[in-house]
């Protein structure tokens, strides 16, 4: 994950606290002449900075797709199709054998791993926040 990927309001896991956080700054600063990337966040009411590498990104899952409001539409030999009802733009796919999620558009197809991936390209489509279910939080 590089912070380059990462905008405010994304969701990473902080392994030390096992739990979800929000992300509320991202800092860059020098430390002897490398430019290090730290993350701001609230967990509970702690304030963290921590670095980059002491986060991890969160996995897409199909379930969690479901929860952010996709419903499988058909599925099909290796690949199921997810579509969201809210959303006039192009489907969500995801390859069985490979276990990858595709957002899908007859332009070009974006390959989504993790749960900021979708919120970036959600947000960039519709200019609206992707709304994160309680479990995920």
């Amino acid at each position: 994950m590089n912070a380059n990927e990462l905008r405010l309001g994304n969701y990473v896991y902080f392994p030390f606290t096992k739990e979800v956080v929000k992300i509320l700054g991202i800092n860059a600063h020098e430390n002897n002449g490398k430019i290090e990337n730290s993350i701001s966040f609230m967990n509970g009411l702690n304030l963290y900075c921590e670095q980059l590498e002491k986060l991890k990104a969160i996995d897409l899952s199909q379930e969690q797709l479901i929860d952010f409001g996709w419903e499988t539409d058909c599925e099909k030999y290796d690949i199921i199709c997810f579509i969201n009802k809210k959303l006039d733009i192009d489907n969500i796919n995801y390859i069985k054998n490979k276990k990858q999620f595709y957002w899908n558009c007859w332009e070009n197809t974006k390959e989504i791993k993790y749960v900021h991936e979708l919120q970036n390209l959600y947000f960039a489509l519709t200019g609206e926040e992707l709304v994160l279910p309680q479990n995920l939080i």
